[in-house]
């Protein structure tokens, strides 16, 4: 998969799960797709910047993230999700919780981080 393969796709891209041996998902793959709302990211190795911003608007959302981050790029999941549709987050690495934060939506994030399991 390619950056921006599937950048301003809207409404008519649909993802729900990560298709098996999708190890690496590269810059704004699903920008502003809110169809994608793609939850367990633990088999995911890299994630680049950019890539869900805007996603998973249409659906209530909960988070499986590896344990670790490291091939995350910050603000991977810029936007993607509100507060309204955002479930759990679940995260069981050794992290700093506000690294966490900037990992998902970027510095200015204001997302609670108590809402990381």
């Amino acid at each position: 998969m390619g950056t921006s393969a599937f950048y301003k796709g809207g409404d008519g891209v649909v993802l729900e799960s990560i298709p098996n041996g999708l190890r690496s998902i590269p810059g704004w793959a699903f920008a502003l797709c809110p169809n994608v709302s793609v939850g367990n990211f633990e088999h995911v190795n890299t994630v680049g910047a950019n890539a869900f911003d805007s996603c998973g608007q249409n659906k209530t959302v909960n988070i499986l993230l590896p344990t670790n981050l490291n091939g995350y790029s910050k603000g991977c999941f810029r936007n993607y999700t509100t507060k309204d549709t955002l479930g759990t987050i679940t995260y069981e690495g050794n992290g700093d919780i506000n690294e966490v934060t900037k990992f998902l939506w970027g510095e200015e994030s204001t997302f609670d981080p108590t809402t990381i399991e």
